[in-house]
């Protein structure tokens, strides 16, 4: 790349914030990342009291996801491990193995910036 500023925009201008990996093992990923100068990273439980009325497939879940969360400069990278019941990361991994889950972009929607995701479907 010689030294070249890598550039995040996508087709449109919007540029990416956010690339959200599905993987097997959070504290592996975590721990490779940090190498890389990623971090410091943060876990969540993505549930209640967070978020209410998850379902999945049309069906409720019962456990909450585990998410760990860090930035980087203006990018935040975010690990999704499979959890304890099916979830849409189970279904990423269990079909393609480890990977992109989604990327999240700025959108400008009426004059006003707000955050949008990108979901990326695999067929």
């Amino acid at each position: 790349m010689n030294g070249e500023t890598v550039m995040r925009n996508l087709p449109n201008g919007d540029t990416i914030r956010q690339v959200c990996l599905a993987v097997h093992d959070i504290d592996r990923a975590m721990a490779q990342s940090t190498l890389l100068g990623i971090g410091p990273w943060q876990v969540h439980d993505f549930g209640p009291p967070w978020v209410r009325d998850l379902t999945f497939r049309g069906q409720p879940l019962r456990t909450p996801a585990k998410l760990a969360l860090a930035g980087s400069g203006e990018l935040s990278f975010e690990f999704a491990p499979p959890g304890d019941e099916a979830n849409i990361y189970t279904e990423l991994l269990n079909a393609r193995g480890e990977g992109l889950h989604h990327l999240g972009y700025r959108a400008r929607i009426r004059r006003r910036w707000r955050w949008s995701i990108c979901l990326l479907r695999h067929r």
